[in-house]
């Protein structure tokens, strides 16, 4: 048996292709695994529970098939689905985790989060991020007509910060943070996803003193219509990403 952990699927219903990934690797790759954490992005915009068009039925019923499977399915939510709620992780079978949470990996203390949190040189993005995840605004938002917050979703991703420019140094995990959050949580491994930069390193903090642990970090990848990406962990703390198509 394995762990598997997904992440910046960014799923709609005008990308078949990769919601046809998706659902293959439901129905085989997951299928082999005794646990399945989606680490956020899953859908590419999620304007509230309530909007329960075919396309989201879909990919809750095809997650609900795979719990009744057996296999123990974790729902983080990223900067794309943040406002997902207790009515979709319920018709998917899923159990809801809090951005960030600790998990024991097995035997290793392992901080699971999207990553959104870790830009933090991005000033603008964190600004938005702080108001919107407020319950305030969140209600607000949730008490709009579907068609409006579809109309206000369709804006905001061409405005929204994605992570994706590599380019420039503010839309980057600042490694300060990953050590801050980890140093915090006493955990040993991180596991994120949201830069669509996957890689597995072995840091040190060299701020502090030379006997600082070293921690293990795995960035997560997106998923394109032709390939997507998994994390996978084994009982025995064997570990890599792998890609399928």
């Amino acid at each position: 048996m394995s762990t598997l952990f997904i992440s910046d699927l960014h799923l709609s219903a005008n990308q078949p292709a990769l919601t046809r990934l998706f659902l293959y690797f439901l129905q085989y790759q997951a299928r082999k695994a005794e646990a399945l954490y989606i680490l956020g992005d899953l859908f590419e915009s999620w304007i509230g529970d309530d909007d329960e068009s075919p396309f989201n039925q879909q990919i809750a019923s095809s997650l609900a098939e795979l719990t009744a499977s057996g296999v123990k399915t974790y729902f983080m939510p990223g900067n794309r689905d943040f406002l997902m709620g207790q009515r979709f992780i319920k018709k998917a079978g899923c159990q809801l985790l809090t951005d960030p949470t600790l998990i024991t990996l097995y035997g290793i203390p392992t901080l699971l989060t999207h990553g959104d949190s870790l830009c933090t040189l991005d000033k603008s993005y964190m600004a938005f991020r702080r108001l919107a995840r407020t319950r305030f605004l969140q209600s607000l938002f949730s008490q709009l007509p579907l068609l409006l917050r579809q109309k206000i979703a369709r804006y905001l991703r061409g405005k929204e910060h994605t992570g994706i420019p590599s380019h420039d140094a503010k839309y980057d995990v600042v490694m300060n943070e990953v050590f801050r959050e980890v140093k915090k949580s006493s955990a040993q491994w991180i596991i994120h996803g949201h830069t669509h930069q996957p890689c597995i390193q072995l840091l040190q903090n060299t701020t502090e003193n030379s006997n600082a642990k070293r921690i293990k970090r795995f960035v997560l990848s997106d998923w394109s219509t032709t390939q997507g990406n998994a994390l996978i962990v084994l009982p025995h703390r064997d570990c890599g990403l792998i890609y399928f198509s």
